[in-house]
């Protein structure tokens, strides 16, 4: 699966321009990540910009998103929990 997230390199006129998103470090070409998506028109794109990545490639849930205080409940954990629990959160969520 490709994934396209905000930030990149351009070359115009000869002059490399980089763009790099600080709420999310840039993903890692063959990493393993847990993506939450939506819908938007015909395409789906990362839930809230940042907060939908979650790198896994240790076998626990880390948010890619930097800041601290993000799903705490849920960091370090092993993924075949974070996964059992998604239904419950996403109903949840909904309900409220």
């Amino acid at each position: 699966m490709t994934v396209s997230i905000l930030g990149g390199t351009v070359l115009v006129n000869g002059v490399t321009y980089t763009h790099v998103e600080k709420g999310l470090p840039p993903l890692q070409p063959g990493g393993s990540v847990l993506l939450m998506l939506q819908r938007a028109q015909k395409t789906f794109v990362v839930t809230k910009q940042y907060y939908g990545v979650f790198d896994i490639s240790g076998g626990t849930l880390e948010p890619k998103l930097p800041r601290e205080d993000f799903v705490l409940e849920y960091r370090g954990h092993s993924l075949d929990k974070v996964i059992n629990a998604l239904p419950a959160l996403l109903d949840n969520r909904q309900e409220g």
